[in-house]
């Protein structure tokens, strides 16, 4: 990955021990990668993740149901990777596949209509202002429509109430504290001197 991509500006993890240890974090502070961890028990900090690897689960159980054998559980991923990296998204207009490579990946699907003169039939990607704007617009409508309606401000130095979760996860309890550090739009750093209700 890093000889494709190079260095990632930040990198976001959840609190494994892989990525709180001292190698890695050296690692993050000689490359210049912000590293940010999501808040234990908290898995919707990082949206985006968990919404991937709920779709990849969707998709893997339904394929697996299909040839019930666990052997082909690689093929079924590169198959389920294909599909997606061909798909248009919603949100940008375009595949994954067209925007990183410049075209769509040929697939089976193609055999049905082949093209006997590609380059007419590949679609420049689209510039990056223009993409910048048509995702901008999209997530615009998605929070105007599908957005949540609670907008609550915090400030350092506001008064809070967190739940804090013990080692099994079923445990927890709700503990007063004061706002300190702001890391993103709703993770803060832990309040100092919490105090139990």
């Amino acid at each position: 990955m890093l000889g494709r991509f190079g260095l990632p500006r930040t990198i976001v993890t959840d609190n494994a021990t892989p990525f709180t240890s001292a190698r890695f974090r050296r690692y993050c502070e000689v490359n210049d990668i912000k590293h940010v961890t999501i808040p234990p028990y908290h898995p919707a900090s990082n949206g985006q993740a968990e919404i991937t690897v709920k779709l990849i689960k969707r998709a893997l159980k339904t394929l697996m149901s299909e040839t019930n054998s666990v052997s082909s559980l690689e093929h079924q991923v590169n198959k389920y990777l294909l599909s997606y990296r061909n798909s248009v998204h919603s949100t940008t207009g375009v595949s994954p596949a067209q925007l990183m490579l410049g075209r769509n990946v040929r697939t089976r699907l193609d055999l049905l209509c082949p093209r006997k003169d590609v380059p007419k039939h590949v679609t420049p990607a689209p510039s990056a202002a223009n993409l910048t704007q048509s995702v901008s617009r999209s997530q615009i409508s998605q929070s105007k429509y599908f957005g949540g309606k609670r907008k609550i401000n915090f400030t350092v130095g506001d008064k809070v109430i967190v739940k804090r979760h013990y080692q099994n996860g079923n445990k927890y309890k709700w503990l007063r504290g004061t706002l300190v550090k702001n890391l993103g739009s709703r993770v803060w750093t832990p309040p100092g001197r919490l105090r139990a209700l």
